[in-house]
């Protein structure tokens, strides 16, 4: 069963061909329980061992700090949770002289006080690898950070890549500081270590009461400190979202599901951000979105191609953008935008699968990474990686898509993305998500459709106006022609788009509302013009759309008539050209005589085929 669970209406500018940037709060969203508190002490390695290099080309310690700053960034500033910072191993250096200074340096740089950003990126950035390792010691000083109190968490998160080095028992200090009145959670990240030295750190996590993982790199890092964070309640809803953008996004409105970033609209998509804040997981997020001029008259709409990730933790993030198929929008253009979506738990028949975002980074303004199909089932394609970028002031700049061509991943199998950024050439921060599909979950798509590929209309400089949505039911549609009533082209006679349309119809093809242009209203302001098609009928497929957006191919399609087969031939050229220009774009082209049939990118090629052999049928060419 549906169920929406949020309906809320946000009105927002946004400058079209320029970008207004709405307040960005430097946080993320977890909410943590009346009266609860969570203190948290990151204990990092500062040891010369961190100068060693890994196979990303970096040093440990570089890898560590860019990961532990993405990490804070996505931790909210918020009354309850308190982070902060101990190093050690800074002092003296790695040679037997510098051994004592080393082994006694220690120091916490950022109290356990609300969560500073500033001071904590601040001492990130400036640390070099120095000295040995005071396991033992840092865990000591540790437990003179926090204090005991009700309803508190206090917790220790030890990162290192080597053992003990200076004498210490550091096993016994984390039994001994948990079994305190504070109640000292130690989790323990062993970084770059090979497996006896991994196993040799399991009696500080045993003793501390807290996880042991391994990172043997930058991107395992990044998720071992993300599983423990989370099961801290500090941050949540990151598993199928990555990037370097999660912190820097405004909290949302409590209880709700609303709009956290916007725009630029750039004649076709208006990128939109948003963060689940109901306190459910929720699915199948969608959006509306409204334009108006300032006079407050409504002059566009434009409906969602998928968000992403498909499933959104609470206090997580989801993406997407509302598509207008080209029209054109007057300066100070606002934009309401309405959100629904579905509980996670409500829906049985759901087979798109997100992929987890094990690795992501920026490579010459592309978004490249790693994912991983964390199901026990295979997932098959295609597979859709997206991203939205920011600059630096945290503004949106665009919505970025690519498809991989591979066929299948399987369980725990890694797939490697490149998203390109072929509209700015920058994207200084940013989100990515992906997802497949479960095949083996629910009767596919007959329940609700999957993502909407985007597709282009052709030329995009007209307006559009709302044309007259008709809809005529397939008892009263002409029945298909057996024999087709050949024209002198050895084809039907086609001059009609409707009437192809309903022949199709009345064929069993599942098309429902539709709607015939004609040269006024025409979105592309083709027809009748020379050279162009001399009719043409946009339609819904049922098991795709409703007909809230009836100009938009990826709902069903599109039926033009020429007065030629090489004009249906030229223009089905030109429409492949630019789906080979821009990857995002996804459609079946069909060619029977003059008439071009496209056909939506989201039904399978099988589903597609039925379009094509029907018109075949109808047409005798």
């Amino acid at each position: 069963m549906r169920r929406r669970i949020h309906f809320h209406v946000f009105t927002l500018l946004v400058i079209v061909g320029g970008i207004v940037a709405i307040p960005m709060p430097t946080s993320a969203i977890q909410e943590t329980q009346p009266g609860q508190t969570i203190n948290v002490e990151l204990i990092l390695d500062v040891s010369g061992s961190m100068a060693q290099v890994i196979e990303t080309g970096e040093t440990r310690m570089d890898a560590a700090k860019r990961v532990i700053q993405e990490v804070i960034a996505t931790i909210p500033e918020q009354e309850g949770i308190n982070v902060g910072l101990r190093i050690y191993g800074f002092g003296g250096d790695n040679t037997d002289e510098g051994r004592a200074e080393s082994c006694q340096s220690s120091e916490l740089v950022a109290p356990i006080s609300g969560v500073d950003k500033e001071q904590l990126l601040a001492e990130i950035q400036a640390l070099q690898p120095t000295g040995w390792t005071p396991l033992a010691l840092s865990l000591e000083r540790a437990g003179e950070d926090f204090q005991s109190g009700e309803n508190v968490t206090n917790a220790a998160v030890l990162i290192t890549d080597g053992l003990e080095t200076c004498d210490g028992d550091p096993c016994s200090v984390a039994s001994a500081l948990n079994a305190s009145d504070i109640q000292l959670i130690t989790h323990v990240v062993g970084f770059a270590l090979v497996p006896e030295e991994q196993a040799t750190l399991g009696c500080i996590a045993e003793g501390g009461g807290g996880q042991l993982l391994g990172a043997s790199n930058a991107s395992e890092l990044s998720t071992a400190l993300f599983d423990i964070l989370e099961e801290l309640e500090v941050v949540q809803g990151t598993e199928f979202i990555g990037g370097t953008a999660l912190g820097i996004l405004p909290e949302g409105e409590v209880g709700e599901l609303s709009v956290v970033a916007i725009g630029p609209y750039d004649g076709n998509l208006l990128p939109i951000v948003v963060r689940n804040n109901t306190g459910s997981d929720i699915i199948r997020i969608t959006a509306v979105a409204t334009a108006m001029n300032p006079a407050g008259q409504v002059i566009a709409s434009g409906n969602d191609q998928t968000f992403n990730p498909n499933l959104v933790r609470s206090g997580g993030l989801a993406f997407g953008y509302a598509y207008f198929d080209g029209i054109s929008l007057p300066p100070d253009t606002t934009f309401e935008v309405n959100l629904g979506s579905t509980l996670a738990t409500d829906d049985e028949f759901e087979n798109r699968r997100d992929l987890q975002v094990v690795e992501a980074s920026t490579l010459e303004g592309r978004v490249v990474g790693t994912l991983s199909n964390i199901y026990d089932v295979e997932l098959t394609g295609p597979f859709s990686t997206n991203a939205v970028c920011f600059d630096e002031a945290s503004t949106l700049l665009n919505f970025l898509q690519s498809y991989s061509s591979t066929d299948s991943v399987a369980p725990n199998e890694t797939l490697s993305f490149q998203v390109d950024n072929f509209q700015t050439g920058t994207c200084p921060l940013f989100l990515v998500a992906a997802s497949g599909w479960d095949d083996t979950f629910g009767p596919n798509n007959s329940v609700e459709p999957p993502g909407a590929p985007i597709v282009t209309e052709g030329q995009t400089e007209a307006p559009e106006p709302a044309p007259t949505v008709e809809g005529t039911p397939a008892s009263e549609a002409p029945a298909v022609q057996s024999t087709p009533i050949l024209g002198d082209s050895g084809c039907a006679d086609l001059a009609s788009a409707e009437s192809i349309l309903l022949s199709l119809q009345a064929a069993g093809l599942p098309i429902g509302d539709y709607v015939v242009y004609t040269a006024e209203n025409d979105p592309n302001t083709l027809l009748g013009r020379p050279g162009q098609y001399i009719a043409k009928a946009n339609f819904v497929d049922t098991a795709l759309g409703s007909g809230s957006s009836l100009f938009d191919i990826a709902e069903g399609g599109s039926i033009e008539v020429f007065e030629t087969t090489e004009l249906a031939q030229g223009r089905a050229d030109y429409i492949t050209g630019i789906i080979a220009a821009n990857p995002i774009l996804v459609e079946y082209d069909f060619i029977n005589g003059p008439v071009l049939l496209r056909v939506s990118g989201v039904l399978t090629p099988d589903q597609a085929a039925v379009y094509d052999q029907a018109l075949q049928t109808i047409t005798g060419c």
